[in-house]
């Protein structure tokens, strides 16, 4: 997306790598300090994530993310 918007005369495609059908689902989480990077080169893009992620402070994870909180789309945090 990066690519896109600072030479929108590029050409971007993006390969799916499982079969279609298959559905078990994925997860994308972005740390606080992640996301002030996305803000800094993509405002829409963040806002974007603002607007249809979730946002929690409170995790149980088997990975640790830095920056204290988190936010991330596709797959709700399990319950606290």
């Amino acid at each position: 997306m990066l690519l896109k918007l600072a030479d929108p005369s590029s050409d971007v495609v993006v390969f799916e790598r499982n079969r279609p059908g298959d559905t078990f689902g994925f997860g994308v989480v972005f740390s606080d300090a992640t996301l002030r990077g996305i803000d800094d080169v993509d405002p829409v893009l963040l806002r974007a994530l603002t607007d249809h992620g979730v946002h929690w402070t409170t995790s149980r994870s088997a990975s640790t993310v830095s920056g204290g909180a988190a936010a991330a789309t596709g797959w709700p945090p399990s319950p606290a």
